[in-house]
C-alpha cells in the first residue's frame, strides 16, 4: 500500500472514522489520506485521536505487514484495554468503538 497524500482538515460535513467507526462531526479536525494498492485507490478518514493512539501504542510496528485496518486497530485497542482494566471494568464497557478509544487514551494519560 502506498499513501499518496495525507493531511489534517476540518470536516465540512459529518463523516465516519475508518478506524473506530465513530462519528467525525462537522467542524472537527480529522486526518484524511488518499491511498493506492495495485490498481485500487481509496480515501481513508480517521479521528486525530485515533492516529494519536495508533502512534502511542506503536501499532505500526506490529505484525500486520505495516497495514492497520479497522479490525486490526480495534483488536489492538481491545487487547490494550484487557491488559489495563479490571475484568469488571472491561465487561461493563457498553460501546466498543469510539468509547474504547477514549478509554484507552484516558488510561495512557494516567500511566
Amino acid at each position: 500500500m502506498e499513501t499518496i497524500s495525507e493531511k489534517t482538515v476540518k470536516a465540512n460535513k459529518n463523516h465516519k472514522c475508518d478506524w473506530c467507526g465513530g462519528k467525525i462531526d462537522k467542524g472537527q479536525l480529522y486526518i484524511t489520506s488518499f491511498n493506492k494498492d495495485g490498481g485500487d485507490t481509496w480515501t481513508w478518514k480517521n479521528h486525530v485521536k485515533c492516529m494519536d493512539l495508533y502512534e502511542k501504542l506503536d501499532m505500526g510496528s506490529q505484525s500486520w505487514d505495516g497495514e492497520v485496518g479497522s479490525n486490526e486497530f480495534m483488536e489492538y485497542v481491545y487487547y490494550f484495554l484487557q491488559e489495563n482494566m479490571t475484568d469488571l471494568e472491561y465487561d461493563e464497557m457498553d460501546n466498543w468503538g469510539e468509547e474504547a478509544v477514549d478509554r484507552a487514551i484516558q488510561i495512557l494519560e494516567s500511566l
